[in-house]
């Protein structure tokens, strides 16, 4: 009922690639984190883990670089929309917890940090003129004609 009540609305498809993609994340991290039960089982683990290792690393960076602001915007849109705000909340706090275990939101509250100290750095550097005591404006100000 829910896929075809909402299927056409623009939320869906990213609420859609949010959950493959966690759904992927946890196949990954469970075949990283399982245990083998047999020598053979082991070598192939040990040889196959790097890989996952990998694949885990390259699928973070791209949900920090690209997804993570799409699904922000996506369900901070269904907030918006008042009649599914239950729903919007329910998503976003999905996306914030999920972020925060996987350590996406250090990295970007780190580059958001930066970001930040980039900007007073230029605004240190801005030329701000040349302070003048309200004794001299007041002495410029006869000065005209007043």
């Amino acid at each position: 009922r829910n896929k075809n009540q909402h299927r056409h609305s623009l939320w869906y498809r990213p609420f859609t690639t949010f959950r493959s993609n966690l759904s992927s994340l946890i196949r990954d991290l469970e075949t990283l984190y399982t245990i083998p039960s047999s020598h053979a089982a082991k070598a192939k683990k040990k040889a196959t883990d790097p890989a996952v290792v990998q694949r885990i690393r390259a699928r973070l960076d791209h949900w920090r670089d690209f997804l993570v602001p799409k699904w922000h915007l996506a369900f901070s849109q269904v907030i918006a929309d008042q009649r599914f705000s239950a729903l919007g909340l329910f998503l976003m706090a999905a996306l914030a917890e999920v972020c925060q275990v996987v350590g996406i939101s250090r990295d970007l509250e780190d580059q958001g940090d930066e970001e930040v100290r980039k900007a007073i750095e230029a605004l240190g550097q801005e030329e701000m003129g040349v302070a003048i005591s309200r004794a001299e404006m007041d002495d410029r100000r006869e000065d005209v004609g007043e």
